[in-house]
């Protein structure tokens, strides 16, 4: 009697909470197909785990950003060496790795090509790689190549994920974790902000994103949350402009941002013809959605658009792996919205000639200026 009232117990506990797991959606997984899993296992000797860790460690250190875990599950519905990164549940990247075997990438600098080989396209950054047996990662490597396991495949591509969706992972809760750990030593600057300038953690994340993507690192949460209060100083209580916030923060970190840039003090850009500048600044729109717009008419829009393209593609065959278009600073934010739309993210920065800072050693080497032909000039 009595194991049969535990079994109708366990049975009737069967209920709608049984579900929540199917309806639950991890922010950040990868699944993985069944000949994968030893990648997966430490006692194969697989680092993947821990080089999954350290990147979480690095994001935080370096970028202030707070990585969820990462789930790693199998899928038996996946091609058996097929691998997907899901963001939200959703499929953002993925690709089908050889585990018996090492990817050699050709990153520019290889001097005698591997014979009998066949090519493809690796996954994060889009180049030309070949895969080999472990017994000749050396004359790869002689020959130029970067040898990679596929373990360093995944959180490679893991990591440039995670770079580029950055702004999507910072949560309220995340937000949260991180304002109670500057409340400790900064306990003034986080009460000010969230309880007398009643700035809400809303629009604190607002700010955040902003910042997070274009890259910009939030570690330094101590100074963003000053420039908020400073701003809060001159705007009714908790209608600090969010696109506004963010432009006046990157001014007050413009030594960390365009450091990122700066190559032996050289900081290689791309200009903006004066008209092409002037028909930008005609063009800003303020969307009460979408904060600071171009709004262009389309024939303009895609003169622009081609000009920008064609400096990119151009600075790009100079050597230079991000191209930096420098503008004013109305200019900016509004700029970077627009080309966002149709460049690749986190393989392009604007900065504003304001945020370049003066008496640091940087020169500044213009290698490039977007211009409109004659006949788009002509476009009204």
């Amino acid at each position: 009697m009595e194991e049969a009232r535990k079994e109708k117990e366990k049975k009737e506990d069967k209920g709608p909470e049984s579900f929540t797991s199917h309806v639950r959606t991890e922010k950040l997984s990868v699944e993985i197909g069944y000949g994968l899993i030893p990648l997966v296992d430490p006692k194969s000797g697989s680092t993947l785990l821990d080089q999954i860790s350290r990147l979480q460690e690095q994001f935080a250190r370096d970028m202030g950003l707070i990585v969820p875990p990462v789930r790693i599950r199998d899928n038996m519905h996946l091609d058996p060496n097929q691998y997907n990164i899901r963001l939200d549940g959703n499929v953002v990247g993925d690709f089908v790795l050889k585990p018996d075997q090492l990817i050699a990438i050709n990153s520019g600098r290889v001097t005698q090509p591997l014979k009998g080989v066949q090519e493809f396209t690796e996954p994060t950054f889009g180049m030309k790689s070949v895969w080999i047996s472990a017994d000749t990662k050396q004359e790869a490597e002689n020959s130029g190549y970067d040898v990679v396991d596929p373990p360093t495949v995944i959180a490679t591509h893991l990591n440039s994920v995670i770079q580029k969706a950055s702004a999507e992972m910072m949560g309220r809760q995340e937000i949260k974790d991180i304002l109670d750990s500057v409340q400790k030593d900064n306990p003034v600057i986080v009460r000010e902000v969230m309880e007398e300038k009643k700035i809400s953690l809303g629009r604190i994340q607002e700010i955040l994103k902003l910042l997070l993507r274009e890259g910009v690192s939030i570690k330094n949460m101590v100074k963003i949350l000053e420039v908020v209060a400073n701003l809060a100083e001159k705007t009714q209580p908790g209608l600090v402009d969010p696109f506004i916030a963010a432009e006046s923060v990157r001014m007050a970190l413009r030594r960390q941002i365009v450091s990122d840039y700066v190559h032996e003090g050289k900081l290689q850009c791309v200009t903006m013809s004066p008209e092409v500048e002037r028909r930008l600044r005609e063009g800003i729109h303020a969307d009460p959605q979408e904060g600071y717009v171009l709004a262009l008419k389309p024939d303009l829009n895609q003169a622009i658009r081609d000009a920008f393209a064609a400096e990119m593609q151009a600075a790009r065959e100079k050597g230079i792996t991000v191209p930096v278009f420098l503008s004013s600073r109305i200019v900016r934010g509004p700029l970077y919205d627009f080309l966002a739309r149709f460049l690749p993210p986190g393989q392009f920065a604007v900065l504003a000639h304001e945020e370049v800072p003066q008496g640091a050693g940087i020169r500044v080497d213009v290698v490039g200026q977007v211009a409109l032909q004659q006949r788009e000039a002509a476009v009204t």
